[in-house]
């Protein structure tokens, strides 16, 4: 019981303390919509247990890579598109394709409205 608390503790110090000042978000929640690595590791420490990371989180950590490579196929694509002619009439995916961080929003080009660019900064930000 007292594992399972200070592993609580760690994941929620991690989220609330560090997460937030990475510049990034999970691959996988950002692709998915749903639980981070950081998230999904919680629930399964309060639901079975610290040992159950051992088997749960590489797997959730595989899931995250292929979100990755999902997201970095569709970054390709859009920059792709982006030095096409016509990039605005052909469509370029903002929301998969152009955005790495809170960082990159200002110089990516497929999001030539400001006021969009400050909403995905809010965004990215929770």
């Amino acid at each position: 019981m007292l594992a399972r608390q200070i592993a609580t503790g760690l994941i929620k110090f991690y989220q609330q303390r560090i997460s937030p000042h990475k510049g990034f978000c999970c691959a996988y929640r950002y692709v998915t919509g749903r639980d981070s690595c950081s998230g999904y590791a919680l629930k399964v420490v309060q639901r079975y247990g610290v040992l159950a990371l051992f088997n749960a989180m590489p797997r959730q950590f595989m899931r995250c890579r292929q979100a990755n490579l999902q997201y970095s196929s569709n970054m390709k694509k859009c920059t792709e598109e982006k030095n096409k002619p016509n990039k605005y009439e052909q469509g370029c995916d903002i929301v998969s394709g152009c955005l790495e961080s809170v960082e990159d929003i200002s110089k990516c080009d497929c999001c030539g409205d400001a006021s969009l660019r400050k909403i995905l900064v809010t965004l990215f930000r929770r």
